[in-house]
C-alpha cells in the first residue's frame, strides 16, 4: 500500500471521528458510535482496507437509521445533516478501501 492510500484512509477516519463526535449524544445512534469509536482508533494506527470497509458498513447503518427517522420527522434539519454527512463519509471510506 502506498503512503498516499494510507493517508487517504486516515483522513477518512478523521472525518468519521468528527462526525461521530457530532452524533455522540443522539440516543438512536449509540451502538454505531461505540463501534465507530473503536474502529477509528484502530484506523489511526493502521488503516487497512478491511477495517475501512467495516467502517463504511457502520456508516451505512447510521445513514439508514437517519433516513427512517427523517421519514417520521421530515422537518428535522439535524437529521438532514446526519443523512448527508453519513453518506458522504461512507462513500469516502469505500473509495479509500479500493
Amino acid at each position: 500500500m502506498t503512503d498516499s492510500r494510507e493517508n487517504y484512509r486516515q483522513t477518512a477516519a478523521l472525518y468519521c471521528r468528527d462526525f461521530i463526535d457530532s452524533i455522540r449524544e443522539k440516543p438512536d445512534f449509540i451502538g454505531e458510535v461505540r463501534a465507530l469509536d473503536m474502529m477509528v482508533v484502530n484506523a489511526m494506527e493502521s488503516a487497512d482496507a478491511a477495517l475501512v470497509r467495516d467502517m463504511a458498513k457502520v456508516m451505512g447503518v447510521v445513514h439508514e437509521k437517519a433516513m427512517k427517522l427523517y421519514a417520521r420527522y421530515p422537518q428535522s434539519i439535524i437529521l438532514e445533516n446526519i443523512i448527508a454527512r453519513s453518506e458522504s463519509i461512507r462513500r469516502m471510506l469505500i473509495e479509500s478501501a479500493d
